[in-house]
């Protein structure tokens, strides 16, 4: 792998890593045996309708933008500072923008904001290539448990989360950019106290994991290829969160995530241009809860990881931009678009609005125009866009259902573009709706979810806006990533992959090392995976190149060429898995297949489920994009 630039970040050795001297905040106690481990990185699911109830708080807010120093550059600062979630104080680590005045209190002091980081963009003005310079600051408290080295040992068997949830580093979601650049191995460890004694600095030109103390520049030519061609980036969602592996589910629980948008083509489409724009980054900030509650509360990784204690719970509410049920407004008539990111570390739900009692107006209705990042097309087999999103199934069996379900339900880590039309109506009188995120699967004792904003409809828009038309979604009227469909996709499937809990998390009964490439795949080569999931549902997640959904539940959807870089996979039922795994007839209703081409990029990164605890847990692995 290419080395990262550092010349703006402190280095120390590896040594000094190996003599104890950086350390992991907290470990947990003993290593168990294999039966003790599987019990151990068993998921911990808590339903979305535990927690607190929703009550409607502030008026909704989007995230604010992130300001550019004189030079261009940007920093995220990566603080301890006490939020204000729903009326209890939570002390989280939290991104905060060094470049804005309005967010610069002292690290410790009471967020004058809801706690999400700053929304970051590209806008496509006629020059495909964007040179970004994001510095990550750490400003983390020193850990204060020294502990020899072992944050890429989490999950590898010996080793169990949380470990250096002080660390840090940063991973631009869904982005096809250089794997050097979207390095997801770095170590960001917080700035050397006085105390510690530093032997010896910097590493070996090869080093596959870059340390850092302090500031770390993470340094993209997005739209430029490392031979100089030219790559562009769909116009669509995205999102950046930390992915320091051993401590992500509890970075990502603690609010570290912020939306990624780049602007293109998509929003200039005669319907979408000019909208009222609503950033919808929804999160789930988990945090302890004891009778009595004390004035400041905080999310436990230990408890988040490993359960609570007897007399704790862990409070799953969700929130939006790190607001609970926030109030926002439309008028009949009115269409807004809203981008949508799953930015919780575990939840799979849907999305659904629903009346408030006394509401007699007809609902807003909710239609997608891109999933992933990557816009949606017209499609022969039955793709209409604007796509209308209706309840998803279980279990679909038909094109039309089974393109509705892949949609609709929203893994960890995806995203939807959404366009939300207000009917038009002579009503006069208020009308309130709630947007639920409802649990999914969906239970046999009927629908659950939570309320995760209000929506309040106070007058008419007039002239009421349109929907923009089928034709500008037609194929070719939108830029999406080029790939080579190969014949017959489904027969023949070149990648398996199993996400289980033998030998504890695992991919394929093995879980993550740094000893090297798990995973080596072709530049240019076209694959078709066949993924599997087992004990619980996943989310298969593989960075750098976006796939086309090509099969689910049995059911041929190559033709409705829905793209994406996160996908759900439903368990396998009543099959115990076998290692290494054999491809699952696509016919079963479990098997998840798609299509990959690996353009423009060499090197390496990750492929792992996106249930971030389940990462954590080793259920990831070490991926090489060779020439």
């Amino acid at each position: 792998m290419a080395q990262q630039d550092t010349t703006n970040g402190s280095m120390i050795s590896r040594r000094t890593l190996t003599q104890g001297i950086l350390a992991t905040a907290v470990v947990v106690g003993v290593r168990r045996g294999t039966g003790e481990a599987l019990a151990q990185s068993r998921p911990r699911f808590r339903p979305l309708t535990s927690g607190k109830p929703n009550v409607a708080s502030t008026p909704f807010s989007n995230p604010p933008y992130i300001r550019a120093a004189s030079d261009g550059s940007y920093t995220l600062n990566i603080q301890e500072r006490i939020a204000i979630v729903g009326g209890q104080q939570i002390r989280l680590q939290t991104y905060t923008d060094a470049n804005n005045p309005n967010d610069n209190d002292a690290p410790g002091s009471v967020l004058n904001r809801p706690p999400i980081g700053p929304t970051i963009t590209l806008t496509d003005n006629g020059s495909p290539v964007q040179n970004v310079t994001l510095n990550l600051n750490n400003q983390l408290p020193w850990p204060a448990t020294l502990n020899p080295h072992s944050s890429h040992k989490a999950g590898s068997g010996t080793d169990n989360p949380p470990q250096g949830v002080s660390v840090t580093n940063i991973h631009t979601h869904g982005l096809h950019v250089a794997p050097s650049q979207d390095n997801v191995f770095v170590e960001l460890y917080p700035p050397l106290p006085s105390t510690v004694t530093q032997e010896s600095v910097g590493l070996p030109a090869n080093s596959t994991f870059p340390i850092a103390c302090g500031t770390y520049p993470y340094r993209y030519a997005f739209g430029r290829t490392p031979d100089g061609g030219i790559t562009k980036l769909p116009a669509g969602t995205y999102w950046y969160h930390p992915h320091k592996h051993g401590s992500v589910a509890s970075q990502v629980a603690n609010g570290m995530v912020g939306a990624f948008i780049v602007r293109g083509d998509l929003d200039t489409i005669p319907g979408v241009a000019g909208l009222t724009e609503q950033v919808m980054v929804v999160q789930m900030i988990e945090y302890t809860e004891t009778t009595p509650q004390p004035q400041v509360t905080s999310v436990d990784p230990n408890y988040l990881y490993n359960g609570p204690p007897a007399g704790t719970t862990l409070n799953s509410q969700l929130t939006i931009n790190g607001q609970m049920n926030p109030t926002l407004t439309m008028q009949f008539g009115e269409i807004q678009h809203w981008r949508f990111v799953n930015a919780t570390y575990n939840q799979f739900f849907y999305l659904a609005v629903q009346p408030n009692q006394g509401t007699t107006a007809a609902a807003p209705v909710l239609y997608a125009i891109a999933t992933d990042g990557v816009s949606l097309t017209n499609s022969p087999s039955g793709l209409s866009v604007p796509f209308a999103l209706a309840t998803p199934q279980n279990r679909p069996t038909t094109f039309a259902d089974v393109v509705m379900n892949e949609i609709t339900v929203l893994a960890p880590g995806q995203r939807l573009d959404l366009l939300v039309r207000m009917p038009e109506s002579a009503a006069s009188a208020p009308q309130n709706f709630s947007l639920m995120a409802m649990t999914y699967p969906i239970p046999s004792s009927g629908a659950t979810g939570q309320s995760i904003a209000q929506i309040q409809v106070r007058g008419i828009k007039s002239p009421a806006d349109q929907l923009p038309g089928s034709s500008a979604f037609n194929a070719g009227a939108l830029f999406r990533p080029p790939i080579s469909i190969p014949p017959n996709p489904n027969a023949h499937p070149t990648q398996v992959i199993a996400f289980s809990f033998e030998s504890n998390a695992s991919v394929n009964g093995i879980p993550f090392s740094e000893a090297g490439a798990q995973l080596t795949l072709k530049r240019n080569n076209v694959d078709v995976w066949n993924v599997i999931g087992y004990s619980a549902a996943h989310a298969f997640h593989i960075h750098i190149n976006s796939f086309v959904m090509s099969q689910r539940f049995g059911v041929d959807i190559t033709s409705a060429m829905i793209w994406r870089d996160t996908v759900r996979t439903d368990q396998v039922i009543n099959n115990p898995p076998t290692m290494p795994p054999t491809p699952v007839p696509s016919t079963d209703p479990a098997a998840v297949q798609f299509i990959s081409q690996q353009l423009d990029y060499i090197g390496d990164f990750v492929l792992h489920c996106h249930v971030l605890d389940h990462e954590d847990f080793g259920m990831m692995w070490w991926v090489r994009i060779a020439p």
